[in-house]
């Protein structure tokens, strides 16, 4: 039985456009972040890895259906905050996922929590400006950890 052999050719011509295509996604110029915020930010991260270890930011199942939130972050007040069962719990849970206030509106609504106009803007704010949950857009999160929807 004979073996059959082929040669592999080169297209010197194809491996010279493949490398141009390469370069091109390469080739641009310089982006990213300035010396100033690589500074800034390689400090913030140095104070969260030294205070990261006593930090936390955590809801907890109490009773009757509430949560409790208790933030001990560095930079923010020590504080635990119980969340009335209902709306104030419920909201705070659904956040988990992040939404919009409609898409929270109609996720309490699902839960039969009827909410009086208003109310849940104010109240998803308000923990906004307490820290526990952050907004991007029009888009909300609940920020602690801990949260089972």
């Amino acid at each position: 039985m004979a073996a059959h052999h082929r040669e592999r050719h080169t297209n010197d011509e194809g491996v010279a456009e493949a490398l141009e295509d390469l370069v091109y996604v390469f080739d641009s110029e310089p982006a990213g972040i300035s010396a100033g915020m690589y500074e800034t930010l390689s400090e913030a991260v140095g104070v969260w890895m030294v205070n990261s270890p006593t930090s936390r930011l955590v809801a907890l199942p109490a009773s009757e259906n509430s949560l409790v939130v208790v933030d001990d972050r560095h930079g923010w007040p020590s504080r635990e905050l119980v969340l009335a069962p209902g709306l104030e719990t419920e909201a705070y849970r659904a956040l988990a996922k992040g939404r919009t206030l409609p898409a929270l509106a109609r996720q309490l609504d699902d839960l039969g929590i009827s909410v009086i106009d208003g109310r849940l803007e104010a109240l998803v704010e308000e923990r906004t400006t307490l820290g526990l949950t952050f907004r991007e857009g029009s888009m909300y999160l609940a920020l602690a950890t801990g949260l089972r929807w």
